[in-house]
């Protein structure tokens, strides 16, 4: 692909997480920062997904910090996705808290909550 873009990337991060492959869409999603390629909420939830597989808490704190950053940490597709990564990786409170702050919780957002207690 000559030139990649948002789309692009995000397109190819969400194809690889849903693939099975978190590793290979990490590192896409890592390269699109590094190439100065904002992310926007679709790939920080296809990003958040990947994270929930691999369970490494400094990356996970990481995309935590870009979803606040970008103004996505509340919108209810990227907190449901920090949901399943922080139950998913044993950090209930963490989910619990973020579960209290959003200003609108849907019937997704309180599966991916008690999920995670099953």
């Amino acid at each position: 692909m000559p030139e990649k873009d948002v789309i692009s990337c995000s397109s190819m991060v969400a194809c690889s997480a849903h693939n099975g492959a978190a590793v290979e869409a990490l590192d896409i999603f890592d390269e699109m920062i590094d190439r100065g390629i904002e992310p926007n909420s679709v790939t920080v939830v296809s990003a958040l997904q990947a994270y929930a597989v691999t369970c490494n808490l400094d990356e996970c704190k990481k995309i935590h910090e870009v979803a606040a950053w970008k103004g996505f940490q509340l919108d209810v597709s990227v907190a449901t996705a920090l949901i399943d990564l922080y139950m998913k990786c044993f950090m209930p409170d963490k989910a619990i808290d973020l579960f209290e702050r959003m200003p609108r919780i849907d019937v997704v957002s309180w599966a991916a909550l008690l999920s995670g207690y099953a």
